[in-house]
């Protein structure tokens, strides 16, 4: 793993990192907490163990290590002499350290389950959770993957109270380790009486002899690793690590990218856990978790000894977002194209899987967003999907059949510690003119005060920022019907997304959740959003290959043809680590189309030059030239002097019609009908080129005779 290649970290992050969220879902516990039983404590499934050593790997590669630990493998337990306890042989540490889970859980809330040296006494004890305990890092509060992450950044409360020897990490990054084990239970909340089992981990990370790999050259192992690195798994304490290391007089020195020293505090010299080591507290603005430009810290840890040992070692940590590329890729090529057919050039991400180009038909925005089952629906749920999304609930519906819905769906969930905000997110990118506006309808069912629905907007899917004030819930009574809002929408040259979210802005607050009032409205219900205006962008085609330089506009590409008058946004993305990253800033393309003409707007009265783009088919051309006065205002009749400027396709009956009681002024007027049973159409045209205003209108009289019911008039225009 080479930290020192920016997209090489952040394609790492995303393949191998983010491979084990989701975990959630893939533990597969078959275990209880109602029992303290042999076989309570249950499993886990394999997948579920494959998350948590992907994840141990992914640390251990970051930092230089081999990377090639194994988790749940089958292997037995540590036993080594004088241990106060010891279990059947054959256990394996997979075993124990579930057993060890089930035994933290059931003691919470007090927390002999997280002693390493738990009595007999605690509740689900066995002699095999006595070992695990006694070789493992133990967690309350983070199970499989997550618990991984806090053994890491060491700065959470729920893994026991030597937090500052860094204690955990350092046995995770143990230079010669190949085995490991994990037991986990996922934590459950019971709603009618409010009881809380958090969830578990019971880490083994103490080997058996037998088990190291001398193999590998040993080498510092820092965290922060030294190079690129992901800032929301940085720490507030930084550590150095070496084999056989002698910290006991060493110094560390911080510096940031212009040379200014940091303060820091040496915190542990202690050994004992995993290598020796060296540990230190950074500034808080050194363990920001977010960053929204990388961030560099150059640190030297100097006076080190021991045998072989160097006795300084120095090295550059570069704090990234990885969800941010420092390459923006560009879309480059002809704005006019005429026709179809224009290549256009993409400058690459280097380093990336692939390249796309998204093709993007600018429109003006006419939809509605209800909630009805429609396939055109353009909304992206986020919600647990323990609750309706489209509700259907009496009254709480403003048109159709359904509402969005946003509620929280508990009182508390023991995977976020918390409550789980509830969002979606309009599946449309808008471009706000200088007057755009957001337009929906609610009503709120039951919220408390604390209860929020924000309206947020973002322009590249990272940060979001709130439009106006966030609504608040009103209590029991909620409101008595559906509410009007309308919110501005910030016009840019980036195209917005907007996201609604209904969150806790209090958390010991009390709320109204679904899985306690199943049957009542709780929450806020959301229907018919609107924008004016504002445009919006329909992606109708996509390309994308490794290495894509460029590609055509065409009908193919595009999804449908091209024509004089439409309006292609062309953006550009990388995709790294099989992540899609945002769209680069868009290429404004204009078709031209065949006779559309250019010259000066204002020629000279010397006369100017004009051309045109030749139709293939032509066989020859003819120019018009026409005067404009949108002053004129005309009046045209049927009469037949002065000719009407009309041109007609009726039938058997002339268009013209002098029928008593059938005109308005003069001696005629139009008529349209229908002159046999096998008529379909009927129509005239006024041979007038207008050039509306504004305030414009089209004035007319009409009389309808007999006309069947199925029989219309439609008056048309066309360019």
């Amino acid at each position: 793993m080479d930290t020192g290649n920016r997209t090489e970290v952040v394609s790492f992050y995303q393949a191998i990192y983010m491979a084990s969220e989701g975990y959630r879902d893939r533990i597969g516990w078959t275990g209880n907490y109602t029992s303290t039983a042999a076989g309570a404590e249950g499993t886990v499934s394999s997948v579920f163990s494959g998350d948590i050593e992907r994840r141990v790997n992914y640390y251990r590669a970051m930092c230089g290590l081999k990377a090639d630990v194994r988790v749940n493998s089958g292997s037995t337990v540590n036993i080594v002499s004088g241990d106060d306890w010891v279990p059947p042989a054959n256990t394996t540490k997979a075993a124990a350290s579930q057993r060890s889970a089930l035994m933290i859980v059931r003691t919470y809330p007090g927390n002999s389950g997280l002693s390493h040296d738990p009595p007999n006494s605690s509740t689900a004890w066995t002699t095999a959770a006595w070992n695990a305990n006694r070789n493992g890092n133990l967690a309350l509060g983070f199970f499989g993957p997550g618990a991984v992450d806090a053994y890491f950044q060491e700065d959470v409360n729920g893994t026991s109270a030597w937090n500052v020897d860094v204690g955990h990490r350092r046995w995770l990054l143990f230079q010669w380790s190949t085995d490991f084990a994990s037991g986990d239970t996922p934590g459950s909340f019971t709603p009618g009486s409010g009881s809380v089992r958090p969830p578990s981990n019971s880490m083994y990370v103490v080997p058996k002899i037998s088990e190291l790999d001398f193999a590998p050259a040993v080498i510092f192992a820092t965290y922060p690793p030294a190079g690129f690195f992901p800032a929301r798994l940085n720490a507030g304490f930084w550590s150095l690590s070496y084999p056989g290391g002698d910290f006991s007089a060493a110094t560390v020195t911080l510096r940031d990218s212009a040379s200014n020293v940091q303060p820091v505090t040496i915190v542990s010299r202690r050994t004992g856990y995993g290598d020796n080591s060296i540990v230190w507290q950074v500034p808080a603005s050194v363990a920001a978790k977010s960053v929204t430009s990388d961030r560099t810290w150059n640190v030297t840890v100097s006076n080190i000894r021991g045998e072989g040992v160097p006795t300084q070692h120095s090295y550059q940590v570069i704090l990234i977002d990885p969800d941010r590329l420092n390459e923006t890729p560009v879309v480059s090529g002809n704005s006019s194209p005429v026709g179809s057919g224009s290549v256009y050039a993409i400058s690459g991400v280097t380093g990336a899987d692939k390249m796309e180009a998204g093709i993007f038909l600018r429109s003006a925005s006419g939809w509605n967003e209800g909630a009805e089952d429609a396939a055109a629906s353009a909304v992206v749920d986020r919600t647990a999907g323990s609750y309706p999304f489209r509700a259907i609930t009496a009254g709480y519906v403003k048109s159709g059949s359904k509402a969005f819905r946003l509620t929280f769906p508990t009182r508390y969930d023991p995977f976020i510690n918390g409550v789980p905000a509830q969002e979606f997110e309009l599946g449309r990118e808008l471009v706000p003119g200088a007057s755009g506006t957001l337009n929906f309808q609610f009503r709120r069912g039951l919220m408390t005060a604390a209860s929020k629905l924000a309206v947020e907007t973002s322009d590249d899917g990272l940060t979001w920022t709130a439009l106006g004030t966030p609504w608040s819930g009103t209590g029991g009574a909620g409101d008595s019907a559906f509410q009007s809002a309308s919110l501005n929408l910030p016009a840019g040259a980036a195209p917005l997304r907007v996201r609604f979210r209904y969150y806790l802005a209090d958390s010991v607050s009390p709320l109204y959740a679904h899985e306690d009032y199943p049957t009542q409205p709780t929450g806020i219900f959301i229907d018919d959003i609107k924008v004016s205006g504002c445009d919006w962008l329909e992606q109708t085609g996509a390309v994308g290959a490794p290495g894509l330089a460029s590609f055509t506009l065409d009908a193919t590409t595009a999804g449908r043809p091209l024509a004089s008058g439409q309006e292609w946004w062309l953006r550009a993305r990388a995709v790294v680590g099989g992540k899609a990253f945002s769209y680069g800033p868009a290429k404004s393309v204009k078709p031209s189309g065949p006779l559309q003409l250019t010259g000066p707007a204002q020629p000279p009265t010397t006369g100017a030059d004009y051309s045109f783009i030749p139709d293939p088919a032509a066989q020859s051309y003819q120019l018009e030239v026409t005067t404009v006065d949108n002053s004129e205002v005309w009046t045209e009749g049927a009469e037949h002097s002065p000719a009407p400027q009309v041109s007609s396709a009726t039938g058997s009956y002339a268009v013209s019609d002098n029928l008593a009681g059938y005109r308005k002024s003069g001696s005629f007027a139009f008529r349209l009908g229908l002159s046999t049973p096998e008529d379909n159409e009927d129509h005239f045209t006024i041979e007038r080129v207008v050039v509306p205003t504004a305030a414009s209108t089209l004035d007319f009289w009409l009389r309808r005779g007999p006309m069947s019911l199925t029989n219309r008039l439609h008056v048309e225009l066309s360019t």
